[in-house]
């Protein structure tokens, strides 16, 4: 029993100690990039936010492009299609005229 509580208590200040360890990396990356108030990190969040409602929006609009330039395309085939078509109809009454 007593080495259950004393496994317990191992276990539990080794999870303290990663806790402190990712803690303190976090705190240094923060000053790292010039983060030193709780202020500064919920602006950068702020910041974030809106930024990825941004990207989500050029997103949107990179599929509809997308679309539009398939559409595009597949006209412009046909009509492709089409000319080709004329030019060999054209040909032979061109060559029954001459």
């Amino acid at each position: 029993m007593v080495a259950m509580i004393g496994l317990g208590c191992v276990l539990l200040i080794a999870g303290l100690a990663v806790l402190a360890y990712f803690a303190f990396r976090f705190l240094k990356l923060a000053r790292a990039a010039g983060l030193s108030s709780g202020r500064d990190v919920e602006r950068v969040m702020l910041e974030a936010r809106a930024l990825s409602d941004r990207l989500r929006q050029v997103e949107e609009r990179q599929a509809a492009l997308a679309e539009r330039l398939d559409r595009l395309s597949a006209s412009a085939a046909r009509l492709n299609y089409l000319k080709d078509e004329f030019d060999r109809s054209v040909g032979r009454l061109l060559r029954l005229k001459s």
